[in-house]
């Protein structure tokens, strides 16, 4: 329960985010002030005025605003017209009848975001040209670039283009209806990891949500996102690299979030559908930045030479058959400066490239912390309440595999055999010191001869 309630928060805050409001708990802070109001703003695109503030309403009052709610939402086809709550209980904040709702919106929000997956798959000209569009939208992606297309001599009359929409909407509504969020979000992950070479390898491994806790398929995740962020074969299938993996993933993409790895182990499939669902609505965002980006400069570099040419055309005497292929060029040019202008009229292209290159940075970032770790060998973990073993291991997703044991910080005096192994930081060097790992320099003082004790005594 408290793992759905932090997957419900991030998806919230993501959508809040553009409003400049963050919230600890959605299922407590929700429905106080205008956050309501706020929410349905942003997943509609709209100013809903007529909702105001949830503060010291009535019982009547709160009723009809949910009722309100549900009417924009419905309309906008974010909810099911068959979708009902009791509107008394979600209006003062009912945990079960707020988890309903969202619940819902989590499940919409998975099948728009596989649509705009599925599209920009098919075509891949739609993720460079159809900005991906964060807000509910009741059109297929692409859809009225298309239809615009076909307005002409011969286009079709007015009504019969609304017959066409509605007859597409209710072969959406029941394909959506035949979908499952979690077969949906695993496809949604299949068709990341197989688009980059090393996923190939690794979607057998992958078939469930909670196959995402292996470490070569949410490494192989982040990598299909941006890439060569992680060399998979030298991570231990563990806690640090799954964290690792989530930090650099949701700083890549911009989310604030707080879910780990014990998140990822305890989670059940609606908490992982909606936390995926905030991952892979950045994520669509993120590769059409990048793609965008990565065009731009392809395009300035085309132009660069296309006009160095004509710079060089224009200097020495030309045949006819030169002239045409200066004309030929000169078209080239104005053909690639009307696409440099449509993209930069399209997106926000400073706030693009900040982002790309933020990405980078977080790439070299995530790099040095390997290397660093790498050296080190060994982590720290506080332990925040008493528990075995074994159960720590399980819950946490701590792997001995290296050790066969776990260590612990001694603060008394202890009898040490000769048999025991022993680990020291020297915290002015900021590295761990010990005799079995074959990492230790021969040249310097075992750990039992820091610690003044005989080799084989006690």
């Amino acid at each position: 329960m408290l793992t759905r309630k932090k997957a419900y928060t991030i998806w919230v805050n993501f959508r809040l985010i553009s409003k400049d409001v963050q919230l600890k708990n959605a299922f407590v802070e929700l429905f106080r002030g205008t956050n309501m109001k706020l929410f349905v703003d942003v997943l509609i695109g709209a100013d809903i005025k007529k909702l105001g503030s949830w503060d010291n309403l009535s019982s009547a009052q709160q009723v009809t605003r949910v009722d309100w709610v549900m009417d924009e939402l419905k309309e906008a086809g974010i909810l099911q017209n068959a979708f009902y709550c009791e509107s008394p209980a979600l209006g003062r904040g009912a945990y079960d009848e707020v988890e309903w709702l969202l619940w819902h919106l989590v499940k919409s929000d998975l099948f728009r975001i596989f649509e705009y997956t599925i599209a920009y798959a098919e075509d891949t000209n739609l993720l460079l040209n159809v900005p991906f569009n964060p807000i509910f939208d009741i059109e297929k992606p692409g859809a009225s670039a298309s239809t615009s297309k076909t307005r002409g001599l011969f286009s079709k009359s007015d009504a019969d283009m609304e017959e066409d929409r509605l007859n597409e909407e209710e072969r959406r509504s029941s394909w959506r209806s035949k979908l499952k969020p979690s077969s949906t979000c695993v496809d949604l992950v299949n068709k990341y990891i197989t688009c980059i070479s090393e996923g190939k390898s690794v979607v057998g491994y992958f078939s469930s949500l909670s196959d995402l806790k292996d470490t070569r398929v949410l490494l192989t995740l982040v990598n299909s996102i941006y890439g060569d962020i992680f060399t998979p074969d030298i991570m231990l299938n563990d806690k640090w690299s799954v964290n690792l993996a989530l930090e650099a993933m949701c700083n890549i993409l911009r989310i604030n979030s707080d879910f780990d790895s014990e998140d990822l182990v305890m989670a059940d499939n609606q908490a992982m559908c909606t936390y995926l669902a905030c991952i892979f609505n950045k994520a669509l965002a993120f590769r059409q930045a990048d793609k965008v980006v990565k065009r731009l400069a392809a395009l300035q570099e085309k132009l660069v030479v296309n006009n160095k040419e004509l710079e060089e055309m224009s200097k020495i005497s030309m045949s006819a058959n030169e002239s045409r292929q200066k004309k030929e060029l000169h078209l080239k040019v104005e053909v690639l400066k009307k696409e440099q202008e449509r993209l930069e009229s399209t997106y926000d292209i400073i706030k693009l490239k900040v982002w790309v290159k933020d990405a980078e940075a977080e790439k070299l970032r995530i790099h040095g912390v390997v290397a660093y770790r790498l050296k080190q060998r060994f982590v720290s973990e506080p332990i925040k309440r008493p528990i075995v073993i074994s159960n720590l291991i399980d819950s946490q997703y701590i792997n001995l595999s290296l050790t066969n044991a776990a260590f612990y910080t001694s603060k008394i005096k202890e009898t040490i055999s000769p048999t025991r192994r022993i680990v020291l930081y020297d915290k002015k060097e900021d590295k761990f010191i010990d005799d079995f790992s074959g990492f230790r320099d021969p040249e310097l003082p075992t750990a039992r001869e820091l610690l003044h004790l005989p080799e084989n005594e006690m």
